[in-house]
């Protein structure tokens, strides 16, 4: 099913009133994100460079923003989403954070950008977008817990950065994305200084007009 994305311009946000109901559809938009908080993946095996092995061994102490497919994918994944580039190149100053795909199909051909998954299919990707064009998104914790179960889109804008960053630190995706939410007034600024200092460091600049998208599946 093809992705429907709930579009929150933050700068439009003028009335308190306002606020409070886009704040209240941002909540429910991200509450699934910890459906498999519980689950972890590192036990999973998968098939890389056509060898067999299991995802832990692949990232050891490493958050993992993982883009699960359905089906064969004939080209890169992303090869041509700015968006997602843009994103690789915002986090490749942290060594501990890692992107890769994964793909769900019966090929042996698949592209050798990512992996494949071997054996039977976790109940944690079963509940996933099943065209193969689009990518469903999971953050993976250092230790292979899931903290974001159909995670923030490369096109969420601000709200992917700060979930994948807090990640690091193991805070699961439902509750860092809350805390994002609650943290801009509705003029379009960051209501605490800890938010604006960590803008001001992972984008290089000032946090001014603020604005970040929500996608729902």
């Amino acid at each position: 099913m093809k992705e429907t994305s709930l579009i929150l311009l933050i700068a439009f946000l003028c009335l308190s009133s306002c606020t409070i109901v886009v704040k209240s559809l941002a909540r429910l938009a991200v509450k699934d994100y910890g459906e498999y908080s519980d689950v972890s993946i590192s036990d999973i095996q998968v098939i890389n460079d056509s060898k067999h092995t299991s995802f832990g061994q692949l990232f050891p102490g490493k958050v993992v923003y993982l883009t699960v497919w359905r089906g064969k994918i004939n080209e890169t994944p992303y090869h041509n989403n700015l968006k997602y580039s843009a994103l690789v190149q915002r986090f490749s100053k942290y060594p501990d954070v890692a992107f890769a795909n994964l793909f769900i199909c019966d090929c042996s051909d698949t592209s050798s950008s990512g992996l494949r998954l071997a054996g039977k299919i976790p109940a944690v990707f079963s509940k996933m977008n099943t065209s193969s064009a689009e990518g469903t998104s999971f953050i993976i914790g250092k230790d292979g817990t899931v903290l974001g179960f159909r995670g923030p889109k490369p096109t969420d804008d601000l709200l992917v950065d700060y979930v994948l960053f807090e990640s690091r630190k193991g805070v699961p995706a439902e509750k860092s994305a809350k805390r994002l939410i609650r943290g801009i007034n509705s003029n379009s600024r960051f209501k605490k200084r800890e938010l604006r200092e960590w803008y001001a460091h992972h984008f290089n600049k000032e946090p001014l007009n603020l604005s970040f998208s929500v996608s729902t599946p």
